[in-house]
C-alpha cells in the first residue's frame, strides 16, 4: 500500500488529536493546549485535501484515512474538552451550588460529550459511504463542529459570560447538543475547505489567540475587551454558518 503525502498529513492530524487529549489529562483544568492543538489539526485537515488534489492522489481510501483522523481530532478531542470544561464546573470556579445541581452538571456534561462524539463519528461514516462526491456538505462538518465547540467552551465561562453562573453549563449543553444534531442532519452546507477554510479560521483565531495571551500576561482591560469581542464575534460567525441552511430555505420559500 502506497502512502501518499496527504495520508501523512492525515496521520499528523490524528496525532494532534491524540496529543490534545493527553495534554488535557496532563494539564487539567488548563485547556489552552488542547484548544491550540485542535485548531492546528483544523489547518492540517484543510491542507491534506489541497495536497491530495495538487499531487493527483485523491481517492476513496484517502477519504477513509482522513475521516479516521478527523474522528480523533474533531470528535473525541472536543468531547474530552467538553467533559474537562464542565464536569467539575462549579467546583473549579469556587461556586457552592449544593451536591444536587453539581451532580446534575457532571452527568449532563458526560452525556453531552458522548452525544457530540457519537454524532461526529456518524457524520464521518456517512461522508465516506455516501457524501464524498457531493458538491456540498450534508450536515455540519466535524471541523466546523469542533471550532464551534471550542468557542462555546470559551464563551460560557464565569470570566467571559454575562449570564448567571448557574446557567452557564446548561446553556453550553443546549448549544453543543444542537450543533451535534446539525452534524447528523440532512441539511446542505456550503463547503468551506482548503484555502478558504484555512484563511477563515486563521482570521478568527490568530488575533483572538494574541489578545488572549496579552490578557493573561498583562491583564489589561483593552486586551480583555478585544479578546471578548473577537470571541463572541467568532461564535456568532460559526453559529450563523450552522444556521445558514435554515436561512437559505426561508429565502427560497419567499422567492418561490
Amino acid at each position: 500500500m502506497k502512502v501518499t503525502p496527504a495520508d501523512l498529513l492525515s496521520a499528523l492530524n490524528a496525532a494532534l488529536g491524540i496529543l490534545a487529549i493527553i495534554l488535557l489529562i496532563r494539564f487539567y483544568p488548563n485547556t489552552s493546549y488542547t484548544i491550540f492543538l485542535i485548531l492546528v489539526a483544523v489547518f492540517v485537515d484543510g491542507m491534506d485535501g489541497i495536497v491530495a488534489r495538487y499531487t493527483g492522489t485523491s481517492s476513496e481510501r484517502g477519504a477513509v484515512v482522513d475521516s479516521a483522523a478527523d474522528s480523533v481530532s474533531f470528535c473525541l478531542a472536543p468531547a474530552a474538552l467538553i467533559l474537562a470544561t464542565y464536569f467539575g464546573f462549579y467546583k473549579l470556579n469556587g461556586v457552592d451550588v449544593g451536591s444536587g445541581l453539581g451532580t446534575a452538571v457532571m452527568v449532563l456534561s458526560a452525556l453531552t460529550a458522548s452525544i457530540y462524539a457519537c454524532c461526529g463519528i456518524f457524520r464521518l461514516l456517512r461522508f465516506v459511504r455516501r457524501d464524498l462526491k457531493l458538491k456540498h456538505f450534508r450536515g455540519l462538518s466535524t471541523p466546523a463542529g469542533a471550532i464551534t465547540v471550542i468557542l462555546i467552551t470559551r464563551a460560557f465561562q464565569v470570566q467571559e459570560s454575562p449570564l448567571p453562573t448557574r446557567l452557564l453549563p446548561f446553556t453550553a449543553f443546549l448549544f453543543i447538543i444542537s450543533i451535534s444534531l446539525l452534524m447528523v442532519s440532512n441539511l446542505p452546507y456550503p463547503k468551506i475547505g482548503g484555502r478558504s477554510g484555512i484563511a477563515l479560521a486563521a482570521g478568527v483565531f490568530i488575533p483572538m489567540g494574541i489578545f488572549y495571551v496579552l490578557r493573561r500576561g498583562g491583564n489589561t482591560s483593552s486586551a480583555y475587551g478585544i479578546y471578548a469581542f473577537m470571541l463572541y464575534s467568532g461564535l456568532a460567525l460559526m453559529l450563523s454558518y450552522a444556521l445558514s441552511p435554515f436561512l437559505f430555505m426561508r429565502r427560497k420559500r419567499l422567492n418561490g
